[in-house]
C-alpha cells in the first residue's frame, strides 16, 4: 500500500498557511530572491530516469510515490525523471502494475498478454562540465518475458523490483508524513473545504500574489520537507 497520500497531505498542511492573512502573501521579486538564495549546487549532480515502453495499460510508482501512468488507447512510450521521488542515497523501490490494453479496434482487452510487451528500463546520467549531458547509463530493467508465467490468463499483474541510487541530499519529503487516516475525518474534511474556500475567493479576486505564494510553498515544502507561513 503507497504510502503516499500527497495531496490529501499538502493540502491539509497548506490549510495552517490559509489561515494567515493574505497581506502575507510574497511578490514575485520575493519569491525570486527567496528560491535564489535557497539553490545549492553540488559537484555531483545525476539524473535518473524510467524509459517505458509499453502495449499494456500501466502504473509505476517510486519509493511508494506514482510517477507516471498510462490507460490510453494508444499505447505508450515515455522516459520520466524520479530525482524528485528519491529522498536520499541508497535502496529505491519501484512498483509495477500492469493492466490489459486495446486492440487494434480501440477494444479493451480481457486480459494480459505474452510476449515482451512491457519494457520498464532505469537510467542513470550526468551533467558535464560543459553542460551536456552524459551517455546514460542502464541500471536494472524489467520486462514481462518470464516464462514460467502466462500473462495470457492474467487480468492484472503486480511486482516490484529495487535499484541503488547515489544522490548528493538528503531530504525529507514525505518520509516523515503522518498517516491522515487515523485522524478525525470531520474537522479535516472541514480544514480542506476552508483551503478550497480560500482559494476559489482569490481567484475570484484575481489576487496572483498569493496563488502563487500558496503554491510556491507547497513546491518548496515538497524539497525542503519543512512547513512555513
Amino acid at each position: 500500500m503507497t504510502k503516499f497520500l500527497l495531496t490529501l497531505l499538502l493540502t491539509a498542511s497548506l490549510n495552517s498557511c490559509a489561515q494567515e492573512s493574505k497581506r502575507k502573501a510574497m511578490t514575485a521579486e520575493q519569491r525570486i530572491e527567496y528560491l535564489s538564495n535557497k539553490v545549492q549546487k553540488f559537484s555531483y549532480e545525476p539524473i535518473y530516469e524510467l524509459d517505458i515502453q509499453s502495449a499494456f495499460s500501466f502504473r509505476v510508482m517510486v519509493n511508494g510515490v506514482p510517477v507516471y501512468s498510462n490507460f490510453d488507447v494508444i499505447p505508450g512510450i515515455v522516459r520520466v525523471n524520479i530525482n524528485s521521488s528519491i529522498l536520499k542515497s541508497g535502496k529505491q523501490n519501484i512498483e509495477v502494475e500492469l493492466y490489459p490494453g486495446y486492440d487494434h479496434n480501440g477494444t479493451l482487452k480481457g486480459s494480459l498478454d505474452n510476449g515482451e510487451n512491457f519494457i520498464l528500463k532505469i537510467e542513470k546520467a550526468e551533467w558535464n562540465k560543459d553542460g551536456s549531458l552524459e551517455t546514460p547509463e542502464d541500471v536494472p530493467e524489467f520486462k514481462n518475458t518470464d516464462k514460467n508465467i502466462d500473462y495470457s490468463k492474467l487480468t492484472e499483474f503486480k511486482t516490484t523490483l529495487s535499484f541503488d541510487a547515489s544522490v548528493p541530499y538528503t531530504i525529507k519529503g514525505w518520509g516523515e508524513g503522518e498517516d491522515l487516516s487515523t485522524l478525525n475525518q470531520k474537522e479535516l474534511e472541514l480544514k480542506i473545504a476552508s483551503f478550497y474556500e480560500n482559494t476559489v475567493a482569490a481567484f475570484k479576486e484575481k489576487d496572483y500574489d498569493y496563488l502563487n505564494t500558496i503554491f510556491f510553498k507547497r513546491g518548496h515544502r515538497m524539497v525542503s520537507g519543512r512547513v512555513f507561513c
